[in-house]
């Protein structure tokens, strides 16, 4: 290999005492003493050829010397380059020296420095969310031999995304490069935690199973996304930052909002604050242009209809604070707020979202599962905001809520429905949330059977065999939730008897795209009709590392169908930063709804006419009760007594 006319042998030996007395001038106490601590002989290397033609150094592990142009600081080690390269277009002239604190050099100066070479990180690329990247070449155990002012600057690479077919980001790991845009934000989930956007060329990624069946197709679909999309990072090796970078979370940094072209450096690292993520991140040079968001959608969508119902995932509603390593009832981790305050403020979002949505029955899903604690504490601080008794908790029912330390929930206004009875829950042993079931008459109308479901996650933990993930787009516990689903509809259809009507409504967070698995189930054969394809196609209620899915969902019965008036998606959390960890700007204070979870609330609008009923029972009576299928072990939908 060669780097400006003058060519080495890979494993050429240059004596270090030619090193550190030919740069004497220049060497501080701490390079000498790197010098004297590694006597005997060091490699001499150019970047270029340290870094090599594949995705690992062919010097991992030995002592190297090397020189470039000091192209960017972090607080934990700086950016060399080489300023001629080896015209070799598979190999990069760019290296991170990592120094495990704030570097003595500066941008522009030509530095000579000896390390270590490693390789770090690697690991997964965020579930075909990335673009997968290896390792990160670096130098460790660094120190600067010399350091002085090198004239000209390194010149950027100009790229756009995607790269050309066969060309790979590792070519230009550690160099100096201009991304030429538009660059919208996908997500600034981490803006917050680490500092971070992801940021995507051309359309807005989509999870392919939302738009095309699981398997090759969706898998081809994930891969091609993934090249279009970058994280921008702030370059500091840091968890909560502050202030936070790229002008913070609120209404202007949020996704929607673009860079025209980004001025950085190159590297691999975390992308994930929740998991071992690796990817690839461009470290800016400077602040770059952001073109703030387009304006929020400060009200819910109008959906029409008499009476409105909504499903809304909370994000982990817990009175009992997450102090240490303390269990939450019935078991499972505390996952809400770690104090007092953190906890007030995710309350008062939540208030306002649910005042804003003004539905007259909300399925809430990630409740803590701690009788009507959680639960009764949020409708209660509801009520302060909305007025007294306008919201009422659905109590738990007969057989329980499950066994995971969240549950799903019901609230309604008593001014607009009445429930009749009591709650039902399915206790099917498949469901770790049991879903729940309440019927209600609207003032002078018809009745309405609302099933609030929360099917299992697609976290990997503990998934095996048939739950594994089977690479094609559905993730881990995909056969657990088909199973679920199918629980689900059963229970759902077993209810309509009982309850004297045929309009059920089933709404939750599914863990599913629009094509996977658990939908089909409950949609094939036209049992069950999903209403925001039908009345908001291509909606989104979440988005994770950069790609937009719907997991939340709402799905009528047939008789329902033609009396739904509108279902749409209020967008004010899943295009946001999380919710605050800090105490809250001022500026927020109008616009507390949005920021209040991690999802998007779903709210659908019916039209239901007047039509006598029989007498409505005494309090605490059930006029409806579900028999329990001999032809379903262990499904069992518990009457109360």
């Amino acid at each position: 290999m060669r780097r400006g006319g003058v060519g080495i042998e890979a494993g050429t030996l240059w004596p270090m005492t030619f090193w550190c007395c030919g740069w004497s001038w220049g060497v501080v106490v701490a390079s000498a003493l790197w010098c004297a601590g590694t006597a005997g002989a060091a490699t001499r290397v150019p970047i270029p050829v340290l870094q090599g033609e594949g995705e690992r150094s062919p010097f991992t592990g030995q002592r190297v010397v090397t020189q470039g142009v000091v192209t960017l600081l972090t607080d934990t080690g700086f950016f060399l380059q080489d300023p001629v390269g080896d015209a070799n277009p598979r190999t990069s002239d760019g290296l991170f020296v990592h120094t495990g604190a704030v570097p003595q050099v500066s941008v522009g100066q030509r530095a000579h420095v000896a390390g270590v070479v490693a390789e770090y990180g690697g690991g997964q690329a965020g579930r075909d969310t990335l673009q997968a990247a290896a390792t990160l070449t670096e130098l460790t155990h660094a120190a600067v031999l010399s350091a002085r002012a090198a004239g000209s600057p390194v010149p950027p690479v100009s790229l756009r995304l995607p790269l050309p077919d066969g060309v790979t980001l590792e070519r230009y790991e550690g160099m100096r490069v201009t991304l030429r845009g538009p660059l919208a934000v996908a997500s600034s989930r981490s803006l917050g935690a680490l500092g971070q956007l992801v940021l995507h060329a051309g359309p807005r990624p989509r999870a392919p199973t939302d738009v095309t069946a699981p398997g090759p197709a969706a898998r081809a679909l994930a891969e091609g996304q993934a090249r279009h999309r970058i994280v921008l990072d702030d370059a500091l090796n840091r968890r909560d930052p502050h202030p936070a970078p790229f002008g913070g979370p609120g209404p202007a940094v949020r996704a929607g909002a673009a860079f025209a072209t980004i001025d950085g450096v190159l590297d691999q690292g975390a992308v994930s604050p929740r998991r071992e993520a690796f990817g690839y991140r461009v470290q800016p040079v400077g602040r770059p242009r952001l073109v703030p968001a387009p304006p929020r959608l400060e009200a819910p969508p109008d959906v029409g209809g008499a009476v409105k119902v909504a499903g809304f995932n909370v994000l982990n509603y817990f009175t009992t604070l997450n102090t240490g390593p303390a269990s939450c009832a019935p078991h499972g981790a505390c996952r809400g707020a770690r104090d007092a305050q953190a906890l007030a403020r995710q309350r008062a979002r939540l208030v306002e979202a649910l005042r804003a949505l003004d539905a007259d029955v909300v399925g809430l899903m990630e409740i803590e599962n701690n009788g009507e604690v959680a639960l009764g504490d949020l409708v209660d601080a509801l009520n302060v905001r909305a007025g007294a008794g306008r919201y009422a908790v659905v109590p738990p029912p007969e057989g329980g809520t499950g066994s995971d330390a969240t549950r799903v929930a019901l609230i309604h206004q008593p001014a607009r429905v009445t429930p009749l009875g009591r709650a039902v829950a399915d206790t099917a042993a498949v469901h770790e949330r049991a879903p729940l079931a309440q019927a209600f008459q609207v003032a002078g109308g018809e009745r309405l059977v609302v099933v609030v479901g929360h099917l299992k996650s697609k976290r990997c933990d503990g998934a095996a065999g048939a739950n594994a993930d089977r690479g094609d787009g559905q993730g881990c516990f995909n056969e657990r939730r088909a199973r679920q689903a199918e629980a689900l509809q059963r229970f759902a259809l077993g209810l309509r008897a009982r309850a004297g009507t045929d309009h059920v409504l089933l709404l939750g967070d599914f863990n599913a795209h629009a094509r996977e698995d658990p939908v089909r189930h409950l949609t094939e054969a036209g049992r069950w009709h999903d209403l925001l394809a039908r009345w908001a196609p291509g909606a989104y209620t979440h988005v994770f590392e950069g790609v937009a899915s719907r997991l939340d969902a709402a799905f009528a019965s047939p008789s329902l169908v033609p009396k739904v008036a509108g279902a749409a998606v209020w967008h004010i959390n899943a295009d946001e930063s999380p919710p605050p960890v800090a105490a809250e700007p001022s500026a927020e204070g109008a616009a507390l709804a949005f920021r209040s979870s991690d999802h998007d609330p779903v709210l659908i609008g019916i039209h239901l006419r007047s039509k006598s009923h029989p007498p409505l029972s005494r309090a605490g009576a059930s006029p409806w009760k579900v028999p329990v299928r001999a032809d379903t072990p262990g499904h069992a939908a518990r009457p109360p007594p």
